[in-house]
């Protein structure tokens, strides 16, 4: 953890640590390689490159990969109201080796974290079920999701349904094997600094 993240403290942090994983957003994180600088600090103990609250392209996969010793390029998954955790990539914590999901693909957030369900809605059929591969509003479930956001009524109804489902705001799907993709955003929201700003940033969940 660093109090200000810039291109300085992170390359410093590297050569000094010798971190097997690293987790910032990507414009940092493509620093690491794209930075003519980079070159000049030690990079071979990286091997997990993680991020998350963006949708992460192939340009981004690969350029990570180009990392002397990496493995894997993590995008994580996961929200406020339901406790930071979504989906997981399984990753051990063992300092001596980095355990992923087998034949995770390359742009998936990982699989549903335990006691979690997922279901994808139609955007354009509101009571609509989508099957493996097709695009939709991820809608979640789980014992940790909260209940309502703190007085904001109308919000509230908008997002949680009396079943204990969420809408997220998030574009995406499943594949046959339970990986999950998010393709994009449907709520209202950019970026400021890599800061998340959106319509109703102040609320408190419950």
């Amino acid at each position: 953890m660093m109090p200000t993240v810039t291109k300085s403290n992170i390359f410093k942090a590297v050569d000094t640590y010798k971190p097997f994983i690293v987790f910032g957003f990507p414009t940092f994180l493509l620093s690491l390689v794209e930075d003519p600088e980079a070159q000049n600090i030690d990079r071979s103990s990286i091997q997990l490159i993680a991020t998350g609250g963006v949708v992460i392209k192939n340009q981004f996969y690969e350029t990570m990969m180009k990392l002397p010793s990496i493995k894997y390029v993590i995008n994580g998954y996961g929200m406020t109201e339901c406790a930071a955790i979504t989906t997981t990539v399984d990753i051990s914590g063992d300092l001596n080796e980095i355990k992923a999901l087998d034949g995770i693909p390359a742009l998936s957030v990982g699989k549903l974290y335990p006691h979690t369900k997922l279901k994808v809605m139609s955007l354009d059929e509101e009571t609509k079920l989508m099957g493996p591969g097709e695009k939709g509003e991820l809608c979640v479930k789980s014992p940790i999701l909260c209940s309502h956001y703190w007085n904001r009524p109308e919000e509230s109804r908008a997002t949680f349904n009396s079943n204990g489902w969420m809408r997220t705001g998030d574009l995406g799907y499943y594949d046959k094997d339970g990986f999950v993709f998010v393709t994009g955003r449907i709520k209202e929201t950019f970026k400021y600094f890599n800061n998340h700003v959106i319509n109703f940033s102040q609320l408190c969940c419950l």
